[in-house]
């Protein structure tokens, strides 16, 4: 969950961790199916319904597979909040 903070939290704070499959394609062999994914992020609210932000992820098997080459990624977060959903 999101962990709001500064004054009117402005700033967003946004852990996340989760798993997954990804089976090998023509680009990278992930090593086995099962991954990890691990983000942080941080947002800063522009507008009432808007926030620019940056965010760093890595995704792996953790070492579990034969191979782990690993993609990081360095991102820059444009969210919109939409009323009533």
């Amino acid at each position: 969950a999101p962990i709001q903070f500064g004054e009117g939290n402005a700033w967003e704070f946004t852990p996340a961790a989760g798993m997954g499959s990804y089976q090998k394609s023509k680009g990278i062999d992930p090593g086995q199916p099962f991954e990890f994914h691990l983000a942080l992020g941080l947002s800063y609210r522009v507008l009432p319904n808007a926030r620019l932000g940056v965010a760093i992820d890595h995704i792996s098997n953790a070492g579990t597979g034969r191979v782990n080459p690993g993609i990081n990624s360095a991102l820059v977060t444009w969210a919109f909040a939409f009323p009533g959903l």
